[in-house]
């Protein structure tokens, strides 16, 4: 973030394209690199607390939903000969204090996978012993007819992994999350100006959204906690679709207001509990790669249909 806000910065002061839209990418992944702070968050907090240090990590999304507008709003003519300068040069202070922030998280050692040494199908094999001066295994020092080769760790094959029944149910329920919110909130501004509402109605009731989507984790993380994923994916299921009844109901404000704010609690509770679930999905050294095609699946589905 810092590195494309501070590139954005060059680019319009220099007015060069090619630039932007290499700022505009670096912005972007940040934003997708920032989505795995809530599993980050899992690996330093106790075993029963994942589902609320989950939920916590996307309640700070709440700040971003009035701040960010508003800080867009201040910064896009802070250069007026130079629109937008101000708008990367706060993104690239943001990202440097993000960046900060992270740093100072001290995460667990995790332990590496291995696989114990068996023995050889020789009759003269012999289970491996601590080597008293090297502090480690005999037959890493061990050599001629005695040596053993030491193992490569245990990989299982990520679609094995993604195949389970259990991993398949969290990312179906954070992909349905991301894609009900997407198909809701995309088409928004633009039925709302056709209903003849002014742009600051429309951006409340965007902001009253995003509050609604990230506010609820102060609590849907006990709520998790205490009925389980499914249970609270299906209270989030129904928020859906009340969601839905209400917008299509009136074209009125209040149902505008009331709709959004019913789709952000619904994908809130669907995307957390899909989440949670995915975390007891994999081993320790499984974790990045499970993670990663979760939110890939998650964000293409989401991307294609909202398109």
């Amino acid at each position: 973030g810092g590195a494309g806000g501070a590139i954005g910065v060059l680019a319009v002061f220099l007015r060069i394209w090619p630039l932007v839209v290499v700022a505009c990418f670096l912005c972007g992944l940040s934003q997708g690199l920032g989505q795995f702070y809530r599993f980050a968050a899992v690996e330093v907090c106790l075993p029963r607390r994942k589902p609320v240090a989950i939920t916590l990590v996307l309640t700070g999304g709440v700040l971003a939903a009035f701040v960010g507008p508003q800080l867009a709003e201040l910064t896009t003519h802070l250069v007026s000969s130079r629109p937008y300068l101000g708008c990367f040069a706060a993104v690239a202070a943001l990202g440097i204090l993000n960046a900060l922030a992270a740093s100072a998280v001290i995460y667990p050692q995790k332990a590496s996978n291995t696989e114990d040494m068996q023995p050889a199908p020789d009759s003269g094999a012999r289970q491996p012993h601590m080597n008293p001066l090297l502090d480690q295994p005999a037959h890493v020092v061990e050599t001629g007819i005695n040596a053993k080769p030491r193992k490569a760790p245990l990989t299982t094959p990520l679609l094995t992994l993604m195949l389970r029944p259990r991993c398949l149910t969290a990312i179906a329920l954070a992909t349905v999350a991301h894609t009900s919110m997407s198909l809701l909130m995309v088409p928004l501004a633009i039925a709302m100006n056709e209903k003849g509402f002014s742009a600051e109605l429309t951006t409340l009731t965007f902001e009253l959204h995003f509050a609604s989507m990230f506010a609820p984790g102060v609590f849907t993380g006990k709520l998790i906690s205490r009925i389980g994923p499914i249970r609270a994916a299906a209270v989030g299921a129904l928020a859906f679709a009340a969601a839905v009844i209400t917008l299509a109901l009136d074209s009125r404000f209040p149902n505008f207001i009331i709709g959004m704010a019913l789709c952000g609690l619904g994908w809130n509770l669907l995307f957390s509990s899909g989440s949670v679930m995915l975390t007891s999905c994999y081993a320790p050294s499984d974790a990045t790669r499970v993670q990663g095609a979760n939110d890939f699946a998650i964000f293409f589905v989401a991307g294609s249909g909202s398109g």
